[in-house]
């Protein structure tokens, strides 16, 4: 399977919005990281349920402040301090 890159996927919901798009780039060759703490699910058994069949299919599960910090190649550049800023408010 050819590499499709990288992959950051944020949805509103997680069940329903995040499951199946970060699958199938993960079938589709793409190393996917799923930003789980920026959405949600109706109910805790649905978003517990949907986070276990994203980490058994082999995504990568992240948060938002985890994701910005990969981002960011030098916190002492204008770009790294507004977005140290953003996750510090």
């Amino acid at each position: 399977m050819p590499d499709r890159g990288e992959a950051a996927i944020v949805t509103v919901t997680t069940d329903v919005g995040l499951v199946p798009p970060a699958t199938s780039a993960l079938r589709e060759g793409s190393h996917v990281q799923a930003v789980l703490d920026a959405g949600g699910s109706p109910t805790r058994v649905a978003e517990e349920v949907a986070w276990r069949r994203l980490g058994r299919a082999g995504v990568m599960l992240t948060t938002t402040n985890a994701i910005v910090s990969e981002l960011v190649r030098d916190w002492s550049s204008p770009a790294g301090r507004a977005a140290f800023g953003l996750l510090m408010a």
